[in-house]
């Protein structure tokens, strides 16, 4: 148990507990030439457990090269994630920014094929079903503070393009952050109709701008990625880190 609560306090929906696994026990998902869209914008709110038992698999199989996926984020993550992925050749594609040494050598290498894109417009280009052949992402991966009653998704200390996202997966593993405090009602939410049809936020008081949670499970909060893809699963890990 860490100073701030417990797994089991933080799953509220008591039905996603039988889906709880050790991060490397997911190994099993991946498959290279996935697409894998992450949480995270900077090094803030992304996954750290179930990557870091993905590059380990690779190292200690020597899969280097073998295991490789196209990896989609809202921004830069963390140097243990993404930049050691880099080094142990596990990353095709990568959009829309990163930094890091061994990720940028290699992209100037052409081991790694890197697409530029305005930030501001990525979570957008996603939900038109640009990057990928059927708009689709095999796996997310999302770190989260909670998990409510009705299945709403209080994210940590960054929102990236998951409310975007999660609805696109295919599957979805949760990394449940117990190491820092509940981020819960801290994030304002605010989807918004695809132009032309876009109307303004009409914000005049400070007051929360819409919601603070990701529904899991658009309308009904199950532990699936959306209603009209039957076939999506997920899975919880746990996450003690403090970054």
């Amino acid at each position: 148990m860490s100073d701030f609560g417990t797994l089991e306090s933080r799953v509220r929906r008591k039905s996603l507990l039988s889906k709880v696994m050790k991060p490397e026990d997911t190994v099993q998902f991946f498959k290279s030439g996935q697409n894998l869209v992450w949480s995270g914008f900077t090094p803030a709110g992304y996954p750290k457990a179930v990557p870091i038992a993905l590059a380990d698999h690779v190292e200690a199989n020597n899969l280097q090269g073998k295991l490789k996926f196209n990896l989609f984020i809202g921004a830069s993550v963390g140097a243990e994630t993404e930049d050691r992925w880099a080094t142990l050749d596990m990353i095709d594609r990568r959009w829309p920014y990163q930094t890091g040494k061994n990720i940028a050598k290699g992209i100037n290498a052409g081991r790694i094929r890197m697409g530029d894109k305005h930030l501001g417009l990525f979570a957008q280009d996603i939900s038109y079903g640009f990057y990928t052949e059927n708009g689709r992402y095999d796996i997310g991966i999302f770190e989260v503070s909670a998990v409510t009653e009705d299945g709403g998704l209080a994210l940590t200390s960054s929102c990236g393009i998951v409310a975007e996202a999660i609805g696109l997966c295919d599957k979805i593993i949760l990394e449940v952050n117990t190491g820092q405090p509940s981020f819960e009602g801290i994030h304002d939410i605010q989807m918004q109709q695809k132009p032309p049809n876009r109307a303004p936020s009409l914000i005049t008081e400070a007051i929360p701008a819409s919601d603070s949670l990701c529904p899991l499970r658009h309308g009904e909060g199950h532990c699936c990625g959306r209603v009209q893809a039957p076939r999506q699963r997920s899975c919880l890990c746990r996450s003690g880190r403090h970054f």
